[in-house]
């Protein structure tokens, strides 16, 4: 229902930015709750959070990172 409201067409014949704005902010509250569940059910210490700036902007950097929370040596790479 929400992607339907998003995808509303203004009557200039643009997808509105209020919807869309609505909607993103709508889904970040969302995520939050998400984000809390899981720190409460598994503890901090076992939930590492990725943004995806970080993997974007320093892919290898940010790879290596979730490899060293796994235990897994960060030098690990598939099919290697």
């Amino acid at each position: 229902m929400e992607l339907q409201a998003a995808q509303q067409i203004s009557p200039r014949g643009t997808r509105s930015r209020s919807f869309r704005r609505d909607v993103s902010y709508r889904a970040v509250a969302r995520y939050a709750g998400q984000v809390e569940r899981f720190l409460r059910e598994f503890g901090p210490e076992r939930v590492h959070i990725v943004p995806s700036e970080d993997l974007r902007d320093d892919t290898s950097r940010t790879y290596g990172q979730v490899l060293r929370f796994l235990g897994v040596n960060d030098r690990f790479r598939p099919g290697s």
